[in-house]
């Protein structure tokens, strides 16, 4: 059997291996300064293989960097251990019902940094939509300090960048020598690994203020590529700030796509305001010309919708249209489409769009028809109570941008979470839209409220103590994951009762989620660092504190399993057995499974099945394991912890 590594790949060899596949002529051997052998990249061979220039470090070019840029890339390769947690207690249903599983959204409370890490396995080119509310870097702001060369656990101890409950932020003064720097080694590994996770066809949306922007496009134009810019929204957010020139009314969304082929063209719906008029005596009345089809240049023959209609005097157009034959036909028989003016009638056919029709439009960049900053702080004072939040994005800007993607079964991952507006901006999206069944994955810091209100400002001082207020009332922590989760449950009471049946089948729910250190011992890692007499008193490789529910959680996340999957716990011989997505995935980390216990998992035929290094029972059971899968379902993945 297998075993698995229970932690992150490490993303410097796997680029390795992949220029070695590409190039192998390239690849060679040297010695170190200790004569020990390290792998090597023959620059000349590559340079003739790829005929282009390699530069050296001297050499004069176009090039964006910073001070400890390096540092800031290799946090980007460097695996990491960590895992995730499930904690029921703290989950919700998709029905709103509190301590269940049975949603399809997450929210994961944590470093994003070591998140974003640990799902890269699982949801690698698998998220169709990013939108993050980042640290401006106004000189308040709290920027998350990064460590580049311990591992998880140790930096958590020793770095002296967390508090007593293992938040690990700090303020960023202007006066701060490295003000830009600090903030670029904190956005820059995090847009790299989050570009890893988008579809071929997704896009992440940025949000951000004039002190960064342009620092952020130069981060994005080198992660995504200059050529996958999409757009920068302008969002009219209030009353906005002022200095002694002139007052600030936008926010920025920067906008950059995976592949920009790739994404399909956006569209948003308004009630048509044009001047209409009434050149051919219509009966039904004046109307405006709108599109029906793509020019012949875009057209493609392959397309369902490429057909040849035929106006009153017999001219013919064949070109891929934007309806199915079908409906274009319904339209022409409505007299809902213009063929030019009579006799000749030899124009392109455009649709006659009447005045109060509703009509798709390449939206604008500027966005004045969403709430404001003040909206969205009365919006969550009217859902808490109080006032718990500052400086929230509104549901509807969000869910305004998500409009122009197409999410119907798509994942949307926010690492950014705040308030989790994202979050229900996803849910109200799905409202709308019945169809869609979009997911979301939230990921929030949970920073510490006690430790904020001794540096908060004299505004947002009494914002944090209500906060604090509204916790110790629900008896539930001091921090900003708690405000979030709490959102997602009072939003989704108040859409079901404002919406009723339509949101009757709507995921209102999320499995709530922890980042954590490995629930292996670090024997399992490093087995050479012991002596040999210690492994008398470690016969578990696995932390005493963890259950069968933390082992199930980071197997699927060694093996590429979506944290939402619908899992089954039944029991045989009195055995715990997990069942992932029916039998793709079946676990057992009970202790003394016996011959019987494997015969009747593997007449399930999992694709994997998982168990302890040591549950098996006795040596006679170990000697019979493969035989019995062989017999049985000899094409299971078996691996152990």
């Amino acid at each position: 059997m297998d075993k698995l590594k229970m932690h992150s790949k490490n993303a410097a060899d796997e680029n390795y291996k992949k220029l070695a596949k590409l190039f192998p002529s390239a690849v060679t051997e040297t010695v170190d300064e200790d004569g020990k052998v390290i792998r090597t990249i023959d620059k000349e061979v590559l340079m003739k293989e790829i005929n282009t220039f390699v530069s050296e470090d001297n050499f004069e070019r176009y090039v964006f960097s910073w001070p400890e840029k390096t540092k800031a890339l290799n946090i980007v390769n460097a695996p990491t251990s960590a895992t995730l947690r499930p904690f029921l207690k703290e989950s919700t249903g998709r029905d709103g019902k509190d301590g269940s599983f049975d949603t399809n959204n997450v929210y994961i409370q944590g470093d994003n940094l070591e998140v974003l890490k640990v799902l890269q396995e699982t949801y690698l080119n698998k998220i169709k939509m990013i939108y993050i509310d980042p640290p401006y870097n106004t000189g308040n702001d709290f920027i998350y300090e990064d460590d580049y060369a311990q591992d998880y656990e140790e930096y958590l101890a020793i770095s002296g960048q967390i508090d007593k409950d293992g938040n690990k932020l700090k303020q960023n003064p202007e006066t701060n020598g490295r003000f830009h720097t600090d903030w670029l080694n904190m956005i820059y590994p995090r847009i790299k690994l989050a570009r890893n996770l988008l579809t071929d066809d997704g896009a992440i949306f940025i949000s951000i203020d004039e002190g960064e922007i342009e620092n952020l496009k130069k981060v994005c134009n080198e992660i995504f590529n200059e050529k996958n810019y999409v757009n920068t929204f302008m969002w009219l957010h209030g009353k906005g700030k002022k200095d002694s020139w002139s007052r600030t009314l936008q926010q920025y969304i920067v906008v950059y796509a995976k592949n920009k082929t790739m994404l399909a063209p956006w569209v948003e719906k308004k009630v048509c305001d044009y001047e209409f008029k009434n050149p051919d005596n219509d009966p039904k009345g004046p109307w405006f010309s709108g599109s029906l089809s793509f020019n012949e240049e875009r057209s493609n023959p392959e397309s369902e919708k490429y057909y040849t209609i035929k106006s009153p005097s017999g001219v013919e157009w064949t070109r891929q249209w934007m309806i199915s034959k079908e409906d274009m036909d319904k339209l022409i028989a409505a007299g809902d489409v213009s063929f030019g003016k009579a006799p000749a009638y030899d124009g392109v056919p455009r649709s006659k769009i009447r005045p109060g029709a509703t009509i798709e439009v390449i939206p604008n960049n500027i966005i004045d028809d969403c709430n404001t900053t003040r909206g969205a702080e009365n919006y969550l004072t009217s859902l808490f109570g109080s006032d718990c939040f500052s400086y929230p994005k509104p549901y509807e800007l969000i869910q305004k941008l998500a409009s122009f993607m197409d999410l119907k079964d798509a994942t949307v991952l926010d690492f950014f979470s705040g308030s989790a507006t994202t979050a229900e901006s996803i849910m109200r999206l799905n409202i709308e839209k019945p169809e869609s069944n979009t997911k979301f994955i939230m990921v929030q810091l949970p920073e510490n409220l006690d430790d904020a209100l001794e540096t908060a400002s004299n505004f947002t001082k009494p914002i944090i103590k209500n906060a604090i207020k509204y916790l110790d009332n629900k008896k539930l922590p001091h921090n900003l994951c708690e405000i979030g989760k709490e959102r997602l449950r009072l939003a989704g009471k108040k859409l079901k009762e404002e919406f009723g049946d339509k949101a009757k089948n709507v995921d209102i729910g999320f499995r709530s989620l922890k980042l954590d250190s490995t629930n292996m011992k670090d024997v399992y890692y490093y087995p050479t660092d012991y002596e040999p007499g210690l492994f008398e008193d470690l016969e578990y490789n696995i932390k005493e504190d963890r259950s069968n529910e933390d082992l199930l959680f980071q197997v699927m996340l060694e093996l590429g399993v979506p944290l939402d999957c619908k899992f089954d716990i039944s029991e045989i011989n009195d055995k715990q057995i997990f069942k992932v997505n029916e039998n793709f995935l079946i676990t057992c980390f009970d202790n003394n499974i016996d011959d019987k216990t494997i015969t009747e998992i593997a007449k399930m035929k999992p694709y994997y099945y998982v168990m302890k290094d040591n549950s098996i029972a006795n040596d006679s059971v170990a000697m019979n394991f493969e035989q019995i899968f062989n017999t049985y379902s000899p094409d299971t993945k078996r691996k152990v912890l």
